[in-house]
């Protein structure tokens, strides 16, 4: 089943410089983006899946595959408890 990683209706995305804040405007929960997590998030949004995103990181940074899934899956289940995206299978 393929899984991807859409951000909520409710979420605003602003990056300045090498930094990005998510926000949800409901519950106004943010989240501040630096470094490699703003590319993660770029990229899991443009991908039309989770694997899709982490072929495209692992191209992009010299990362062991293990690490990257679990930084990966940690990065989306974090984003996910603060209701900043949804989970499409």
């Amino acid at each position: 089943m393929v899984r991807r990683v859409v951000a909520a209706d409710n979420v605003l995305f602003h990056q300045f410089g090498e930094e990005a804040v998510l926000l949800n405007i409901t519950s106004e929960t943010f989240f501040r983006l630096s470094g490699s997590a703003v590319d993660m998030w770029q990229t899991l949004v443009a991908s039309a899946s989770v694997d899709q995103a982490k072929d495209q990181l692992l191209a992009q940074y010299n990362v062991d595959p293990d690490v990257l899934s679990t930084d990966l899956n940690t990065f989306i289940d974090s984003l996910h408890k603060a209701k900043l995206i949804e989970i499409r299978e």
